[in-house]
């Protein structure tokens, strides 16, 4: 089986990794995710993007599984919530936290925290 590699259009909105600054410099947008802790989408608040949002929702979702990259969080402007998938297992997330924007949202390890959304 070969490495899975994050690719489609130019990248998630954002990624978060423990590694040192600069340690992704140089690397193309469609490379390994080695090291990356977290991607971030942001669907658009649009009715016209629909499409776009179930793309975030479904098959990038389940891409970030396969590459073994340990958390997903989306900002889900249509529907109204922050969304953050854990654990991936196979092509999905075995876990899924959901809150209504303007609720905080519990980030879990490897980054713990808490992402303040009321100002989403």
């Amino acid at each position: 089986m070969r490495d899975p590699i994050v690719a489609r259009r130019p990248g998630p909105y954002g990624y978060a990794t423990p590694q040192p600054k600069g340690a992704f410099a140089g690397r193309e947008w469609h490379s390994k995710p080695d090291g990356v802790a977290m991607v971030l989408e942001v669907t658009s608040g649009s009715r016209r993007e629909r499409k776009g949002a179930e793309q975030d929702r479904g098959p990038e979702r389940r891409g970030y599984a396969a590459a073994d990259i340990p958390l997903y969080l989306l900002i889900d402007r249509l529907d109204g919530k922050a969304v953050i998938f854990t654990e991936p297992r196979g092509d999905d997330y075995a876990h899924i936290l959901s809150v209504a924007l303007g609720e905080d949202l519990p980030i879990p390890a490897p980054l713990e925290g808490v992402l303040r959304t009321r100002d989403f």
